[in-house]
């Protein structure tokens, strides 16, 4: 085993698991908090809301510099340089005492944050053999999916028992403890024959015949309708969930993770379907359930306008088909794109995440939003995902009878491997 290989045990691994976990606490504890911050700070619900917009257009804008910067200038300055901006700027949050700061402080928060999401499965990349990489990947994956369902309960936990701030206190000891990490137990695994250039020149036709792939783009559009309705869900259901049907933090933290469990079921049934179905069949079906679910979740919205238990099951039901719609978009959009991984892995995050933080400003622009209108906000790109799954012939083309399966027997490249990692 090479030193490189050595240096990715368990304790490297773990570091990377919190790496791609730190933007999800971020946002999973903030949520609870967001009626109490509406108090506090004398605001409106809607300028609050727009906070957690600023984090997402944050998130979308580091998807797309993190992966270019690490390729250039090496993992450790990336994942240094954006662990001290978070921790910074958590402090900032801190004692902020305006909305508008906050917009500032959670958009620069993002930033430096969730440059992880992208360098750890570079970094798996770089030092581990190919039957080695699966197994990494697959504990980044895991983290991912449970941080969403634990870290509202411990919000909800914070804001109820002390305050709003003391969520940022725990993202700020969380951003020291990883910087300690990383600057431990993470070595440098980019090597210098590797090294990309960043001109613009460079990143302009990259990108230009990265979007000129159609298959690539129907990946794309997919995943970001996809999370649109995911995000305007968080967006919205704290204030509906407890502002208008009086869930306590805690209930309420409980309620999102019984959602999120919807989104880990449908990422496991996903997995399972690839081995029989191609790719983009499963990509396809999961869209087509997520729009009819949304469907659903309108009709118990409007037969029981005051239950927060019928919301939840409705929105977890939704989650089934987006959890299923993220790792197949994602594997789908690497099996199309041969070269410019890297760029393409980023671009293709960076316009997952903008999407979701256009489509929340929009969604924004509705006040005080009850059950019908919240359920008619999260349907509206689930029903324009299941409707471009049925008229769209423009996925990438299966690669044999198995799909997924037959793919692996055409050896697909590492760096498609490891963006498909999710």
């Amino acid at each position: 085993m090479s030193p490189g290989a050595r240096t990715a045990s368990v304790a490297p691994i773990a570091v990377l698991v919190a790496l791609v976990c730190l933007p999800q606490l971020a946002v999973g504890m903030y949520v609870p908090a967001l009626p109490r911050m509406a108090t506090d700070l004398g605001s409106t619900e809607a300028a609050i809301q727009q906070t957690l917009v600023a984090y997402m257009a944050g998130y979308a804008l580091s998807m797309l510099c993190a992966g270019l910067l690490a390729d250039r200038y090496g993992r450790r300055p990336v994942l240094l340089g954006g662990l001290t901006l978070f921790t910074v700027v958590t402090c900032g949050s801190l004692v902020a005492d305006q909305v508008w700061q906050l917009d500032v402080l959670r958009f620069l928060q993002a930033l430096g944050g969730c440059a992880g999401t992208v360098v750890a499965r570079l970094i798996v990349k770089d030092v581990m053999e190919p039957r080695r990489r699966v197994t990494a990947l697959t504990y980044l994956s895991t983290g991912l999916a449970i941080t969403p369902a634990v870290s509202p309960l411990l919000g909800g936990v914070l804001v109820a028992s002390l305050s709003w701030r003391a969520c940022f206190a725990v993202m700020l000891v969380a951003g020291v403890l990883m910087f300690a990490a990383v600057a431990r137990a993470v070595p440098e695994t980019l090597r210098r024959e590797t090294i990309v250039p960043l001109s613009p020149g460079h990143v302009l036709r990259g990108c230009r015949e990265i979007l000129r792939n159609r298959p690539f783009r129907a990946a794309a559009i997919t995943i970001s309708l996809a999370w649109c309705g995911y995000f305007v869900f968080t967006l919205l259901s704290s204030l509906l969930l407890q502002g208008r049907m009086g869930m306590g933090p805690v209930g309420f933290a409980t309620a999102y993770g019984c959602v999120v469990l919807g989104y880990v079921a449908g990422s496991t049934a996903a997995r399972r379907a690839v081995g029989r179905w191609t790719t983009v069949r499963t990509m396809r079906t999961a869209a087509v359930w997520a729009g009819v679910a949304a469907a659903g979740l309108v009709a118990l919205a409007a037969a029981l306008p005051a239950s927060p238990v019928a919301f939840t099951a409705g929105m977890a039901a939704v989650m089934v088909g987006v959890g299923a719609v993220f790792p197949t978009a994602q594997a789908s959009s690497l099996e199309a794109v041969g070269a410019h991984a890297g760029l393409a892995s980023g671009l293709f995050f960076a316009t997952q995440m903008a999407s979701g933080a256009l489509y929340g400003q929009l969604a924004s622009l509705v006040h005080h939003p009850g059950a019908v209108p919240s359920a008619l906000l999260i349907a509206a790109p689930c029903w324009a995902l299941a409707g471009y799954a049925l008229l769209s012939r423009g996925g990438p083309a299966p690669s044999g009878k198995g799909g997924v399966a037959a793919s692996a027997a055409k050896a697909p490249s590492p760096v498609r491997r490891l963006r498909a990692g999710a």
